[in-house]
């Protein structure tokens, strides 16, 4: 019975982007857990770092999950967790795409993980002068897994979008 206002276009962006998270979540990842277990003790051992119950556990989550959400407060571990994430899927064979959404944290995240990272606008290929981007569901991002970091910072239109580039077979990361 009760009546909310909103915004035709924001609206219709939150409703896509449930859909599309429901999409991914409704397709399962075959992984061999064991294996994953195997690696992440001889990665830890090899980069000399200990891996917390909790790292341990998100990073299985991750590898199994086609849509994992990463948190946890400033010294909980975030970093360590995804610089053994995105070796773990370059150790798959995976392809992966980092963002985020500012070019500050695109950089930053690029020193954590020790690869490039974009920002979603990048990553997305915005056209500013069609003011739309040109990796969408006619035209998928190419990439295993996408790794969205500081996504708390993401809008419903911009999220939406992005959800709109990803293809049903690739792992989304959101930290």
């Amino acid at each position: 019975d009760d009546q909310a206002i909103y915004q035709p276009a924001l609206w219709q962006a939150e409703r896509a982007l449930a859909r599309r998270l429901k999409l991914l979540l409704d397709r399962k990842v075959r992984v061999d857990v064991r294996r994953v277990e195997d690696w992440l003790a001889r990665f830890s051992a090899v980069k000399h770092i200990a891996i917390s119950d909790g790292q341990r556990q998100a990073i299985l989550s991750a590898a199994g999950s086609r849509v994992l959400v990463l948190t946890g407060g400033p010294g909980t571990g975030k970093t360590t967790t995804l610089r053994a994430l995105v070796a773990l899927f370059r150790a798959m064979g995976k392809g992966v795409l980092l963002a985020s959404p500012t070019g500050r944290a695109a950089q930053r995240l690029s020193q954590v993980a020790g690869e490039e990272a974009k920002t979603i606008h990048r990553l997305l290929e915005f056209d500013p002068s069609q003011l739309s981007f040109k990796r969408n569901e006619g035209n998928p991002l190419v990439g295993d897994v996408v790794i969205i970091d500081e996504a708390s910072m993401l809008d419903v239109v911009l999220a939406n979008n992005l959800l709109k580039a990803i293809d049903r077979q690739t792992q989304l990361v959101l930290v």
